[in-house]
C-alpha cells in the first residue's frame, strides 16, 4: 500500500519553539508548516524548478558606506559578532536583541559579541574593517558548515581560535545546547545529500541544515534548495502555522 502524498510549495524557512527549523509552505493560498522535530520520521522529495526567486535582503549586503534602501531604518543598537563554524570564523552584524537568534539561524556552534554600535551602518563599517584587516570570512557555505561541524569541541578552544585570528580576547558562548541534539557529533560525519530526496529520522536541525539518520548513516540536506519549489511529503501532515520567526540577514 502506497503512503499518502501531500504537497505544497516551500516559500520560506523559519524557527519554531525549541529552535527547530521548519519549512513554511503554501498551497492554494493557505499556509502551513513542517517543523523537523528530532526523532520524527521524515520523507519528502523536491521537484521542479523554482516558481519564484528569493528576494535580496539589502541590509544583509550593506557595507556601511551608504544605505542601499535610500533611507536607513537601522537606527537602533547593533552588535558585531564572530561565529565559529568549526575552524572557520565568520563575522556578522545583527540587531542587538537578535544576537542569539541570529547565531541559531545560521547553525553556529560558538559565537561572541565583539562590539555594540549605535546603528546598523556603523556596525557594518566595523564588520568590513575586521573582515578585511584580519581576513575573516563574511559567509560560510553549507558544505563547509557540514564538514567543519564539531571540529572545535569547546568554547575555550573557539575563544583561542578567535584570538589567534586577531579578533581579540572574546568569550565565546557555547550554542550547542540550543539545538535539539547537542551531541550530534557522536553520530559521525554527515554525508551531504546532493539529490532532492530525503528519507529517515530527524536527528537535528541547525539553521538551514536538516540532519537525518538513515540505515546507520547521518545525512545533511540544505533546506534552502526547497524554496520556490514543490515539496511532496509522504506520511507527514502539513500543520497550520501559529507563530514563527523568519530567517533574516539581520
Amino acid at each position: 500500500m502506497r503512503s499518502k502524498v501531500d504537497y505544497a510549495v516551500a516559500v520560506g524557512l523559519c524557527l519554531t519553539e525549541g529552535n527547530i527549523s521548519a519549512l513554511e509552505l503554501e498551497r492554494e493560498g493557505k499556509k502551513s508548516l513542517v517543523p523537523f522535530v528530532r526523532g520524527e520520521p521524515v520523507s519528502f522529495e523536491v521537484v521542479g524548478e523554482p516558481q519564484f526567486s528569493r528576494s535580496v535582503d539589502l541590509c544583509a549586503i550593506c557595507d556601511g558606506s551608504r544605505c542601499l534602501k535610500g533611507t536607513p531604518d537601522c537606527l537602533v543598537p547593533h552588535v558585531l559578532y564572530v561565529a565559529s563554524f568549526g575552524r572557520i570564523l565568520k563575522v556578522g552584524v545583527t540587531r542587538l536583541e537578535r544576537f542569539e537568534r541570529r547565531i541559531i539561524e545560521q547553525g553556529a556552534e560558538f559565537a561572541a559579541r565583539v562590539g555594540v554600535y549605535p546603528d546598523g551602518m556603523s556596525a557594518r563599517r566595523a564588520e568590513k574593517d575586521l573582515a578585511t584587516s584580519k581576513h575573516i570570512r563574511l559567509n560560510v557555505r553549507f558544505e563547509e558548515k557540514v564538514r567543519e561541524m564539531s571540529t572545535v569541541r569547546s568554547a575555550a578552544e573557539a575563544s583561542r581560535l578567535a584570538e589567534k585570528a586577531g579578533v581579540g580576547k572574546v568569550a565565546m558562548i557555547d550554542f550547542r545546547d540550543r539545538y535539539q541534539d547537542p551531541d550530534l557529533w557522536r553520530l559521525g560525519r554527515a554525508i551531504i545529500l546532493g539529490e532532492d530526496k530525503v528519507k529517515g529520522s530527524v536527528a537535528d536541525t541547525r539553521g538551514e541544515t536538516l540532519f537525518v539518520g538513515y540505515r546507520g548513516n547521518l545525512y545533511a540536506y540544505d533546506l534552502r534548495r526547497t524554496i520556490g519549489r514543490r515539496v511532496e511529503f509522504r506520511g507527514v501532515a502539513l500543520r497550520r502555522q501559529l507563530t514563527m520567526t523568519e530567517f533574516s540577514g539581520e
